[in-house]
């Protein structure tokens, strides 16, 4: 009998309500002209009229995925931030190697991506340090290390936080645009007592 161990739930959906698409992309454009060098705005843009509906079906899918993962509805969660990426031609988020963030759930959505060549979101094996000690066959130690998410325009994606991940270089001269936040526990008695439990 194989027993499978140490599994990890990935939420992927499509928005299906109106998210002011173009209006997004407006606010965007306008923020990516005032601030950005490195293509990524920091904001609080859930704070924003603009994004509100985004922000109304995140929570939904975020509520559904803390059942999914199993996590105690009885502490209470929220966006503490929500940023937006944009990557130009060659533009890559390398592999994030640590997070010490006290942040649950991270959600990435899509605002314009068209092709898996603009660059996909991938995921680190948990496991890969282990992985690379064993007496394993090259396919086995060194294919598929990497599993890759072909987001598209409107999807969502919501993964735990502490899962390491990058996104792969643009390999086209159209701009992928994303959003991406990240959830935490509200207020620090509710995470004192996480960290407890």
């Amino acid at each position: 009998m194989i027993i499978p161990l140490f599994h990890i739930n990935i939420y992927k959906t499509s928005i299906g309500v109106d998210w002011n698409q173009a209006q997004v992309m407006n606010r965007l454009d306008i923020y990516f002209k005032e601030q950005s060098e490195d293509g990524k705005v920091v904001r609080n843009l859930h704070k924003e009229k603009v994004f509100e509906p985004l922000v109304k079906f995140m929570d939904a899918v975020v509520a559904d995925y803390w059942d999914i993962l199993g996590y105690d509805r009885s502490y209470p969660f929220g966006i503490s931030q929500m940023w937006a990426n944009k990557y130009e031609r060659n533009a890559t988020y390398p592999h994030n190697l640590d997070n010490d963030s006290p942040s649950i759930v991270t959600c990435v959505f899509y605002v314009g991506k068209e092709s898996a060549e603009q660059g996909n979101l991938f995921f680190a094996d948990p496991n890969e340090l282990v992985i690379r000690t064993q007496p394993l066959g090259y396919e086995r130690k060194f294919t598929n290390r990497y599993p890759e998410f072909d987001g598209r325009t409107g999807d969502l994606l919501c993964f735990p936080s502490w899962l390491q991940h990058g996104i792969h270089p643009n390999n086209t001269d159209i701009p992928r645009y994303s959003i991406a936040c990240n959830y935490q526990l509200r207020g620090l008695d509710m995470l004192k007592k996480a960290l407890r439990s």
